[in-house]
């Protein structure tokens, strides 16, 4: 008998050691109470096997003292446990202080009992079997012993009771089941303290109480309360919820789906052909794997989206059910298309952007190798200056008009949008070319009209691509059909232009000029020729500097071949500071040899103003060759004019005040006014006599040139007329007053050396 109780009780110690290891992972504070509690009790269990077989009274002595100094310290740790497993805060007190202190007295005490009997006195007691058994009777100290556990055992229970009298009743499973497994030890414990029993059976109820303990505190999830907070927000939820047996009947439906379908409290049989509506004709299958798929139809007259999500529900690996889950994203959806509007179409004209019309275009393409196609650029002459004329809001209204008769034109029948600030994009398939181009005939006069206007000269130019090479980035054939535009651009006559190989080679050679400039200048590839200027007696006053290229390749070139080249590249300026700065050298030479008499003229071209600070620049220049400004005259355009008119006269007077002479070039070519003359203080205007060239009526030209001559007189300023090539023509200058002529009829443009051989 006596070995069935103590194997037993080392079963309890192996229980008990257990409970206390499984906490070793978890660093709470309520596991570390509950860790410690459970090594006590251990040791107080396989101490109680102890005294159960021993026949030694010193042994049975050692045991009972190691007993009763456990499970005042496993009391305490119960307090603690009770303090945080009901929510509460363990803090550091006078009292918790002298609480430990009295422990460690009464542990004390215990332990000296093995010497002699201060708490309790080791009797034997025999049953009727004849079993001899160990107990003891407490003395006075083991009285207080006793009344502090039942101290700290009755605070313990009244914390946890405490605690369930604030919470709703809801919350008592899991503190009632400890309270009682408490009150179970306790009663063990006071029942081998009757003296009735032989047996201490208080480790048996803390072997029994541990597990539990450990359980509700640390591994206990309330699955009612969740289930009842899940379902309740899953009620709630702005998302439609089925929940479906093994059978497909289904068994539950949140509110918002039941108010989106319209289903009644009291019919939630949804069949498969109820799902196969709601998911647009979708022949759904219960039996079908977990799938989410997007649904779109009208539902409450609108256009909705639903994502849907359908999934299973198991438990241990057995199907107990499945769910819809269903989002709605309509909103999401709009949002997005309205992004993804405003990535890909332009804010103006509604368009598509440049971006991705090229996209369109490549995919387009690349789908359809079987088509012809055709990409055309349209591109509005001197926009520009419609917007400064007529105002911003006008030029917007333009160019929203041109987007309107686009799309109603095309519709969708073929690709288009706006790929600049006034140029637009479309691709044609062959068939549709030949209509459009009668089409944009038809409608000139249409597109000429200006809004808020009667009518304005406008023009629009076309630049055709014909699509060979289809994996050619789209921006490449774009630059191809406004290669071709330009070509037109600045014709009255002609609209449409078809980009060619001859064009192609152009652009090439353009693209090596510019790519060969910085090289030509370090090597001294470029020249400067000058051609003298005559006065009336024919006698030579001074020369224009004129530049030649003498290319590697090409030979010698003109300045026609690779001047508007740079100038469109903005590549001109190197070019005119070296040509500047040769011309300052050769009037410096000049001066040292004695030759004063003879000036040179430079050319400015208009982008210099924009790159540098020409005045400063020529001053100097003028400085560093010392130089008499007077002998260093400047050319410039009358266009360089028509813009900043302020700031280009201030420029002038700097000039004027620095000594500085400037010639008005190509005056009558372009935008000559009476209000140029009036305003620009400019020293000789130059003449070019390509204006009697290209003019039907001679006589009427003649008469218009010498009107300009005589109002040039009447204010002061002298007239180089350029472009002189015969004998009539010098006549007819110095009759009508011109002062200096230049031209082939006095001289072709000279190498530096041939000029100062025939003229210093």
């Amino acid at each position: 008998m006596k070995s069935t109780w103590s194997l037993l009780f080392f079963a309890c110690t192996l229980i008990l050691f257990l409970c206390a290891c499984i906490t070793v992972r978890r660093r709470t504070p309520i596991a570390l109470r509950l860790r410690n509690a459970t090594y006590l009790a251990s040791i107080m269990a396989a101490s109680t096997g102890i005294i159960v077989v021993t026949s030694s009274y010193r042994i049975a002595n050692a045991c009972f003292s190691i007993n009763s100094a456990c499970i005042s310290w496993i009391l305490l740790f119960y307090v603690e446990f009770c303090i945080l497993y009901t929510g509460g805060t363990l803090k550091k007190s006078i009292v918790q202080k002298a609480v430990i202190l009295v422990l460690i007295g009464d542990s004390l005490l215990q332990l000296a009992n093995n010497f002699f009997p201060v708490t309790y006195s080791i009797i034997q007691k025999v049953t009727k079997d004849g079993l001899h058994y160990f107990g003891r009777t407490p003395l006075f100290a083991g009285k207080m012993h006793l009344l502090l556990c039942y101290s700290l055992l009755t605070y313990g229970l009244f914390t946890i009771i405490r605690h369930m009298t604030k919470i709703p009743p809801f919350y008592w499973a899991k503190y009632i089941l400890t309270l009682l497994f408490s009150i179970l030890a306790t009663a063990w414990q006071i029942m081998f303290l009757s003296a009735h029993s032989y047996i201490n059976f208080t480790a048996l109820g803390l072997a029994i109480a541990a597990p539990f303990f450990a359980y509700f505190s640390l591994f206990y999830k309330p699955h009612i309360i969740i289930d009842k907070m899940l379902a309740r927000t899953v009620d709630k939820s702005s998302d439609f919820v089925f929940f479906f047996d093994i059978f497909h009947q289904c068994i539950f439906v949140n509110e918002k789906a039941k108010q989106f379908f319209d289903i009644p409290d009291d019919k939630l049989n949804i069949s498969h052909e109820i799902l196969a509506r709601w998911f647009k004709g979708l022949n759904f299958d219960f039996d079908e794997e977990p799938c989410t798929f997007i649904c779109t139809q009208i539902w409450h007259e609108q256009l909705t989206h639903l994502k849907v999500t359908y999934d299973k529900l198991y438990q241990s690996g057995t199907l107990i059910g499945s769910f819809f889950h269903i989002h709605d994203i309509t909103g999401d959806v709009n949002r997005y298309e309205v992004q993804e509007y405003k990535a890909t179409h332009d804010d103006l004209t509604g368009l598509y952007t440049r971006d991705y019309l090229f996209q369109r275009i490549h995919r387009e393409l690349l789908q359809h190798p079987e088509n012809k196609y055709f990409l055309i650029v349209s591109d509005i002459k001197d926009f520009k200056m419609i917007n400064d004329i007529f105002g911003r809001q006008t030029g917007d209204e333009l160019l929203i008009n041109s987007a309107r008769m686009i799309r109603e034109h095309f519709k969708s029948t073929a690709l288009y949008g706006r790929i600049g600030y006034d140029r637009f994009c479309i691709l044609l398939s062959e068939s549709q070319l030949e209509a459009f181009e009668k089409s944009f005939h038809q409608n000139r006069e249409l597109l000429s009209q200006i809004p808020g206007s009667s009518y304005y000269p406008l023009k629009v130019h076309l630049g055709i691509y014909p699509v060979k090479e289809r994996k050619k980035p789209v921006s490449v054939m774009v630059d191809h059909a406004s290669l071709a535009l330009e070509s037109v651009k600045d014709s009255n006559e002609i609209n449409i232009a078809s980009y060619t190989d001859a064009m192609r080679r152009q652009l090439l050679w353009e693209q090596k000029i510019v790519s060969e400039q910085n090289a030509a200048l370090q090597d001294r590839q470029f020249e400067i020729y000058l051609q003298p200027q005559a006065k009336a007696d024919g006698k030579i006053g001074g020369a224009e500097v004129l530049i030649r290229w003498n290319h590697p390749d090409k030979g010698l070139l003109v300045p026609n071949e690779f001047v508007p080249v740079l100038e469109k590249n903005g590549q001109i300026t190197r070019m005119d500071l070296f040509v500047w700065e040769e011309a300052c050298r050769l009037l410096q030479k000049w001066k040292k040899a004695g030759n004063t008499d003879l000036y040179l003229s430079v050319n400015i071209s208009p982008k210099d103003f924009y790159y540098i600070d020409v005045h400063q620049t020529f001053c100097d220049l003028i400085q560093k060759y010392d130089i008499d400004p007077a002998l260093l005259k400047l050319e410039i355009t009358e266009t360089v004019m028509i813009t900043d008119i302020e700031q280009k006269i201030q420029l002038i007077d700097k000039l004027h005040d620095s000594g500085f002479s400037v010639e008005m070039d190509d005056f009558g070519s372009g935008y000559s006014s009476l209000n140029m003359l009036k305003s620009i203080p400019v020293d000789i205007l130059k003449l070019d006599m390509a204006f009697l060239y290209h003019a039907k009526d001679v006589k009427r030209s003649q008469t218009i040139i010498q009107q300009v001559v005589v109002l040039s007189k009447e204010l002061g300023i002298p007239v180089i007329t350029e472009g002189v090539e015969t004998e009539e023509q010098v006549q007819f200058l110095r009759k009508i007053g011109c002062d200096m002529f230049q031209g082939y009829y006095f001289a072709k443009p000279l190498r530096v050396s041939e000029f100062e051989t025939l003229y210093l």
